[in-house]
């Protein structure tokens, strides 16, 4: 057994024992993880079987991104044409923290289609539905439809990436 393959099984064992999994690689031996935003890492974190641990957190970063691009829009609602101060601040720091983290998603790996694509469709979706029930914006039955095309979009985004 050469120094290599001594540092490769002393490692696998040290992740096994916390929780993660190697997959084997082609040639029958463990493979080595990779690092953050590397196509197709070989470490699955724990929590999510099956779920590469670089796109686990890029995906919660990504609604991280949402949530503050969502919680900034709504500001510029509340900020009456940047004429009051806390909205307005709110506004501004709420779409530098989304478009800081969504730099921080795409760094990770996560496509730039496929992360784009998911934080306008829910974006979107989630500012019509709080207009509707929180600011008393109209929602037609035509828009509550697209509405739920947007939401079957993002899911065919889902999926087409797994």
């Amino acid at each position: 057994m050469d120094d290599d393959s001594t540092v490769r099984d002393s490692l696998s064992d040290v992740l096994v024992s916390e929780g993660y999994v190697l997959i084997p690689a082609e040639n029958g031996q463990p493979a080595a993880p990779t690092g953050p935003g590397v196509p197709g890492p070989e470490l699955i974190g724990p929590g999510l079987p099956g779920r590469p641990w670089s796109v686990t957190v890029a995906s919660g970063l990504l609604l991280a991104a949402i949530l503050s691009e969502v919680a900034g829009t709504l500001a510029l609602r509340l900020s009456d044409g940047f004429s009051r101060l806390v909205p307005s601040v709110v506004v501004v720091v709420g779409y530098v923290v989304a478009f800081g983290i969504m730099a921080e998603v795409l760094r990770r790996g996560m496509a730039v289609g496929v992360a784009y694509g998911i934080w306008s469709a829910i974006g979107v979706a989630l500012i019509a539905i709080i207009g509707a029930v929180f600011l008393g914006d109209r929602l037609t039955w035509i828009q509550a439809v697209g509405i739920g095309l947007v939401i079957l979009g993002v899911a065919a985004l889902e999926f087409g990436r797994a």
